[in-house]
């Protein structure tokens, strides 16, 4: 279960099957990803910082909180950053899916958002963006660790009263996923 903007719940049918596959696909880039001199870069420091099997454990511990009934997690800006890893991953898939001239991210996307829209074939980049976005907003709300490690700049002081006015617990900014070898 998550605490999502209708309450905490564990999602399903097009939410779960898109987030089940989200998480597949970036489960499937690291696999396949081995440059140690190089990592795989999402451009989320909160994910992109941790080694594989870390990430690895990142991505087991947000799919089985969405998609079961087990209590959700203290909230984290690692969790946050692995749910936007995963939508960002969706973005991917619908960038490299366009190249390919197929359409299944995009049917998922418009399933989970309720749409039946037509025009699926066109590949307006900004357009999915904004309707993944939309679709993480509608079905998470908006992150905090972005914002906060903001506040984490300003002082002890600041932060902590942005923790608290977000509801958020005062390590929000310090959990960090354990060391897997």
């Amino acid at each position: 279960m998550w605490s999502t903007v209708d309450g905490v719940r564990k999602l399903t049918g097009p939410e779960a099957e898109l987030i089940r596959s989200g998480c597949r696909a970036v489960t499937d880039r690291l696999s396949q990803h081995h440059d140690i001199d190089s990592p795989l870069i999402y451009g989320i420091d909160w994910f992109d910082q941790w080694e594989d099997q870390q990430k690895r454990w990142l991505l087991k511990q947000v799919h089985d909180a969405l998609l079961s009934d087990q209590v959700p997690p203290r909230p984290a800006a690692m969790w946050e950053a692995t749910i936007d890893v995963i939508f960002l991953e969706v973005l991917m898939q619908i960038e490299q899916e366009s190249e390919l001239g197929t359409t299944w991210w995009r049917e998922r996307v418009l399933s989970t958002l309720g749409r039946d829209e037509c025009r699926m074939t066109e590949c307006d980049l900004p357009a999915w963006r904004t309707r993944v976005t939309q679709l993480a907003d509608q079905i998470l709300g908006s992150p905090s660790y972005q914002k906060a490690e903001a506040f984490r700049d300003r002082g002890p002081e600041e932060l902590g009263r942005y923790l608290m006015q977000k509801g958020l617990p005062g390590d929000f900014l310090e959990q960090i996923p354990p060391w897997i070898k």
